[in-house]
């Protein structure tokens, strides 16, 4: 064109758009399919088809709007009353709606047409046997026959994309074509740019860590020059330096003494103004932090819609009736879980039909409902995600699990018999297995449930199995809702620093070396009635062993797979902190045990644990040998009682862990009411509470404490999260004898600031 317009330069425009058009369509028929009454929806439906063919005769793209006619086509005929809803139509009509999404698709690459002659040929078979053509009306059964030839033949060119594959890159959730007149204004943005984005966000984020870092920097510099001030005095005092006995050194001193109050007055306006500087970064940096965020979260609903259709072509392939319940779509999680989890779904969503449900008869037979259900859905659950697939159909039959296993001699006959419910769980999920009597496209191959663990694994999630013989299985899978910021828990081992991330931790302990016991000469622990064997993460990563202290403890983290409980021993707790999740990416291949990296405010560099690797390792490393267990005894003394209030469960455990290990007895309470009624039931030598807290936060609970005769001298020490200021002043007003933050908790700290207040 004379004037250089390139429509081209539309196509990924058009492909975007079009995408998500025909998934929609593909969700109004689904609801059509089940209530072919409603006309609201059938109306939808034909305007979505007739939109998709005005956008692409636009575009120039005729295959496209040739076959979008002869669906719009279908769709009018039915309105009309001259065509009967039936499954098979809906079969042809959902092949025609594939070979339509690998088109547009296809324009992306090539704009070339498509050969559309041999669909809209089915399609027009429909029409004419419904007597579009003509005025003369057949026989609906007639239709029927026609409509049940054309759903059973096959088209070469019209492969479905694969439903739940991974979208090109570039889509991002955006609001329907049809926005309303109060909606927001939204604007398509290509994911490459929210990445790029959010690969700024972590730099910045890294640099405030940085700048926090060098401002307790500076604020120990400042307490080393008061008490550098504090010891001249001591000293001056006792050399007896006065004007009538050394007047030049006086004078000295004097001159010192002002350029000294000149420094620390120096520090301190700095200090303030650092303070000021870093409250502001941190504002900033958040705001940002939770916009962008924001951009990379998207509703399960972009994976939830797709399995209407999977589920419902399934159970027609299968010849079973099932329905499909979802709910909890409107869930987010950060895109790239999402991504991860649709390969994950589909399998669970496959083996539901598949495996899981009885065909009609038999259910009937069984005295259940002819149809089917399954549930799909997800829930909040603080910072993770649960995602259930469960259904009602015949369970996971564990003998024929058995008896599999034994065949694939993965286990004994003897080991059959002892086998828990648990370990058949964790055998299904081996590569390779399968009770499929026969191989095809959806069951038989032993690809499925490992996925679905490998997947749950690398997002240092959790899997939960729950099945009753004859009555249905669920799967429950737990993952964080965001991999991008993640608590976790810093640790040593040997000469390695390392992170743990808290949703891999089922629970932290310290034992005494005399609570090892000796099963079968391995080492184990007995915790809340179940017994834990032990492996020493110095063997995993072959590092050296510290050698235990006498009346001291062994920190070891408790983490679970399948529902089996392992006990791993660290070399010592440091603190819990909130990081930045990076993955292994370019050249830097993922090495096994470890899922990212991280960067601390120090600028020290540390590998995040993958929990479920260093399970799988104990099978070859082994648990802790009896002649690792040492014959330390056990200190009985408990000098002191001290009662932690904190909410968080594995915030509680780090510091009674902390303190039990010094010696000290320790409860816990959930928040300040708890603490409270605790307190009036109890002699406590001291008091550590959180100050967020749900009933009673640790302000009023300090208060309280102050108001109460007969505890207002007990020591009080408030460990949080909140570093402004007006907290800490808050804290001094409310009565707390110590302001120790979360930030990076540091266990000498919190001991010293204990010995300071009750002695050793």
């Amino acid at each position: 064109m004379s004037n250089g317009f390139d429509i081209t330069t539309f196509i990924p425009k058009f492909v975007d758009e079009n995408r998500d058009r025909i998934q929609k369509i593909n969700q109004a028929i689904l609801a059509f399919e089940k209530d072919i009454s409603n006309l609201d929806i059938l109306k939808e439906i034909m305007r979505e088809v007739h939109t998709l063919k005005g956008t692409a005769r636009m575009m120039g793209f005729g295959d496209v709007v040739t076959l979008s006619h002869k669906v719009e086509d279908i769709f009018v005929k039915i309105k009309e009353g001259g065509l009967q809803p039936t499954k098979g139509l809906f079969d042809v009509v959902f092949k025609a709606l594939d070979m339509l999404a690998n088109m547009v698709e296809l324009k992306l690459k090539d704009a070339t047409a498509v050969d559309v002659e041999e669909m809209c040929g089915q399609l027009e078979s429909v029409l004419s046997a419904a007597g579009l053509k003509g005025r003369e009306e057949l026989p609906q059964r007639k239709v029927d026959k026609v409509v049940s030839e054309v759903a059973e033949s096959k088209i070469v060119e019209s492969k479905p994309p694969p439903t739940f594959s991974v979208e090109p890159e570039g889509k991002v959730a955006v609001s329907e074509v049809n926005i309303p007149q109060e909606g927001k204004k939204t604007i398509r943005i290509g994911l490459d740019k929210i990445e790029a984005l959010y690969n700024h966000l972590v730099e910045l984020i890294m640099a405030q860590m940085t700048f926090h870092q060098r401002y307790e920097d500076m604020m120990k510099l400042n307490q080393c020059a008061k008490q550098l001030k504090a010891i001249k005095a001591e000293t001056e005092a006792d050399l007896g330096f006065h004007e009538s006995n050394n007047k030049t050194l006086h004078q000295i001193i004097t001159r010192y003494n002002r350029e000294e109050e000149h420094l620390l007055k120096e520090i301190s306006r700095h200090s303030e103004a650092y303070e000021t500087d870093i409250v502001k970064l941190d504002a900033i940096t958040e705001g940002i932090r939770q916009q962008v965020m924001a951009m990379r979260m998207q509703p399960i609903s972009t994976v939830f819609d797709l399995a209407g259709r999977l589920v419902r072509d399934l159970s027609r392939q299968f010849g079973k009736e099932v329905n499909l319940l979802i709910s909890g779509a409107e869930v987010e999680l950060d895109n790239n879980i999402i991504e991860m989890l649709k390969d994950p779904l589909v399998h669970l969503l496959r083996n539901a039909v598949d495996h899981g449900m009885e065909e009609p008869s038999l259910r009937t037979s069984l005295g259940k409902k002819k149809e089917g259900t399954i549930v799909l859905s997800a829930k909040q659950e603080g910072g993770d995600v649960l995602i259930t697939v469960k259904d009602d159909g015949r369970g996971i039959d564990k003998e024929r699990v058995k008896e599999t296993a034994i065949r694939k001699r993965l286990l004994s006959a003897e080991e059959a018999k002892k086998v828990s419910d648990e370990e058949i769980y964790e055998i299904i999920m081996k590569p390779g297995f399968s009770t499929s009597k026969i191989i095809t496209d959806t069951s038989g191959r032993g690809v499925g449930m490992d996925v679905v663990k490998t997947v749950v694994d690398r997002l240092n999630g959790s899997l939960i199995i729950e099945s009753t013989e004859g009555q249905g299985a669920g799967f429950i899978l737990k993952v964080p809702a965001t991999i991008a910021l993640i608590n976790v828990l810093i640790l040593r081992i040997g000469n390695m620093t390392l992170a743990v991330p808290s949703l891999s931790i089922d629970r932290v302990a310290h034992i005494f070396w005399n609570d090892i016991k000796i099963l079968e000469g391995k080492a184990s622990v007995f915790i809340e009635g179940q017994t834990i064997p032990l492996v020493h993460m110095a063997d995993i990563f072959m590092l050296e062993k510290e050698e235990g202290k006498k009346g001291g403890s062994i920190p070891i983290i408790i983490s679970r797979s399948e529902g089996k409980k392992i006990g791993f021993i660290a070399g010592e707790f440091l603190y819990e902190k909130e990081i930045v999740f990076r993955e292994f990416k370019g050249y830097l291949k993922r090495p096994r045990y470890f899922s990212g990296i991280t960067t601390l405010g120090t600028g020290q560099v540390i590998l995040i644990l993958n929990i479920q690797e260093l399970i799988k390792a104990k099978d070859s490393v082994g648990v802790l040998p009896m002649t690792e267990v040492s014959k330390v005894v056990n200190p009985q003394a408990k000098k002191n009682i001290v009662l932690i209030a904190e909410d968080s469960m594995i915030t509680a455990e780090l510091e009674k862990n902390i303190l039990a290990n010094a010696g000290y007895e320790v409860d816990t309470a959930i928040d300040g009411i708890d603490a409270m009624d605790k307190l009036h039931g109890k002699k406590y030598d001291l008091l550590v509470t959180d100050i967020d807290m749900p009933r009673m936060d640790g302000f009023e609970l300090t208060s309280k404490v102050r108001a109460d005769k007969r505890l207002k001298d007990l020591p009080v020490i408030v460990v949080t999260v909140r570093e402004k200021v007006e907290d800490k002043r808050k804290g001094i007003e409310v009565g707390a004898d110590a302001y120790i933050l979360k930030k990076e908790f540091d266990q000498s700290n919190l001991l010293n600031t204990i010995k300071r207040l009750i002695g050793e």
